[in-house]
């Protein structure tokens, strides 16, 4: 199966946050909607976890790169970090 060959490779940095966000929704809905193998399950919550780190990883790398433009009590504009 596609499926439990991709569980057993590593993530590539590079992959964007959508992709990996819609691959662990994918992997969220086949454990709940089938009677899997135990030993399956663990492959796919293994993948999983893997995935949610990544996606957390991505959005705080994000953050870190978002300023919010704040206006002063002079009027003029700020630039400060998220």
């Amino acid at each position: 199966m596609a499926e439990e060959n991709s569980a057993q490779q590593p993530l590539s940095v590079d992959m964007p946050f959508e992709k990996a966000l819609e691959e662990l929704e994918q992997i969220v809905a086949r454990m709940e909607q089938e009677r899997l193998p135990v030993e399956t399950l663990i492959k796919a919550f293994e993948q999983g976890s893997r995935l949610a780190v990544h996606c957390r990883k991505k959005l705080d790398d994000l953050e870190q790169r978002i300023e919010i433009l704040s206006r002063k009590e002079d009027g003029s504009a700020d630039w400060q970090p998220f």
